[in-house]
């Protein structure tokens, strides 16, 4: 009987807490939706805003915005979202509800249900099936204005996820629009996380990773700076690296040319770049970095149009439409202690092979004297057509290229401002 007489109160208490709240939620939303059209009204706010309807849930901290629509005074750009859920610490909530004001937000997240920009042709530029914003500081009313003669003192943490994400450059003023940007226009999923804390003088892009059909990508970023405010602003140093890859063969057409294929590429870069106390770059700490990139079977089906020109063009050399693709290319490059290197970098095309050695010493006074330890390019395997179209430029011209053997060798030394070549006098 007691145990009866716990549920009925427990499932009463449940009603009970479920009216309140809806009640309270309804008296809530009349009010905050009162307050946003009295802004409107009066210009208190920023920007244009609309919506369909508004709902609180203070249970559960939750504002909701139905058919909401956000744009800027110029009606340059303007948002659109089906539904905005913003969720709140529950004492911010509920003081939002009250007071209609809130002198202080430490922690919030915004769920948009698809999610549109548009431009101010009302073309979408942008849209995404699902985007969340998750942001953990503590941001007064005044801290905006503030920015500029002081930082907040806390740690600002911003994330950010999108899903099915479409980037329509076609509608982007002065962006141009080719087969390349339409294969990579479309991402399933990207997240963004990002940490600035005035206290230790850092920026940091913890997080900017990126997937689609075609690839993938993730990256990083630290910024270390000097000043407390936005007015004495100076950035000191910047580390990042980058790690991309496609997946599997990606194709796009060309309208002048054709269908371009790339069947793989990937790359991996990394490094560091220091500021002197102006926030420019340091002549004294020279930039370091270290870079790994493949490529493998880029070729393109040219149109008829322009096959028949770059053959026509091509006979003078020997070469013909279908010896203009890259079977493999890969780079191997590091710059640290201001020495240069490139080894093990390789070019593979249909008409010969090259490859790639590089040692340079930097001076911290100037990038142009730097000084050329090694430098070797040496062309290989090296089709008999070409060789012909060769040799017809150098009775041309009257000079002869350096070679070895059957090879043709560039082999550099001097300065990068004075660099000599050897077995060519100019």
């Amino acid at each position: 009987m007691k145990v009866k007489i716990l549920i009925i109160g427990i499932l009463f208490l449940g009603v009970l807490l479920f009216a309140g709240n809806w009640i309270y939620g309804n008296k809530s939303a009349a009010k905050l939706d009162q307050r946003i059209q009295f802004s409107i009204q009066n210009q208190q706010l920023p920007f244009d805003i609309s919506y369909e309807k508004v709902q609180v849930n203070p249970l559960f901290s939750e504002f909701t915005f139905t058919n909401l629509i956000v744009s800027d005074k110029s009606g340059d750009i303007t948002l659109k979202s089906e539904k905005l859920r913003v969720n709140m610490k529950y004492s911010e909530a509920m003081e939002l509800s009250e007071n209609h004001k809130l002198e202080e937000v430490t922690w919030f997240k915004l769920n948009f249900d698809r999610p549109l920009i548009l431009n101010d042709k009302d073309l979408v530029v942008f849209e995404t099936g699902n985007a969340k914003l998750n942001f953990d500081g503590a941001l007064k009313s005044f801290t905006l204005q503030e920015l500029e003669r002081h930082f907040p003192e806390t740690p600002q943490e911003v994330q950010m996820n999108l899903s099915d994400v479409v980037f329509h450059a076609e509608n982007m003023g002065g962006f141009k629009i080719d087969g390349l940007t339409n294969a990579y226009n479309t991402l399933n999923e990207m997240d963004v996380h990002m940490v600035f804390n005035p206290g230790t003088h850092t920026l940091e892009l913890k997080q900017l990773d990126m997937e689609s059909d075609q690839m993938a990508m993730v990256s990083g970023a630290l910024l270390k700076f000097d000043g407390d405010c936005k007015e004495n602003f100076i950035p000191r140093q910047v580390v990042f690296n980058s790690t991309a890859s496609s997946k599997g063969e990606v194709s796009w057409e060309n309208p002048t040319q054709g269908k371009i294929i790339l069947e793989n590429t990937e790359h991996k870069f990394s490094g560091n770049i220091a500021f002197d106390e102006k926030g420019e770059i340091s002549k004294d700490e020279l930039p370091e970095f270290d870079l790994y990139m493949q490529l493998e079977g880029l070729k393109i089906e040219y149109e008829e149009d322009a096959r028949q020109m770059i053959n026509k063009q091509g006979s003078m050399v020997g070469i013909s439409a279908d010896d203009i693709a890259i079977d493999h290319f890969v780079v191997n490059s590091t710059l640290k202690d201001g020495k240069l290197q490139v080894a093990n970098t390789e070019l593979v095309m249909p008409v010969f092979n090259a490859n790639l050695d590089v040692d340079i010493n930097f001076s911290e006074s100037s990038i142009e004297s730097g000084e050329i330890k090694n430098m070797v390019l040496r062309v290989s395997d090296i089709k008999p057509e070409l060789k012909e179209g060769l040799k017809s430029i150098e009775n041309m011209l009257g000079f002869q290229l350096p070679t070895e053997g059957d090879d043709i060798v560039f082999c550099v030394k001097g300065t990068l401002k004075n660099p000599q070549v050897k077995g060519i006098h100019y």
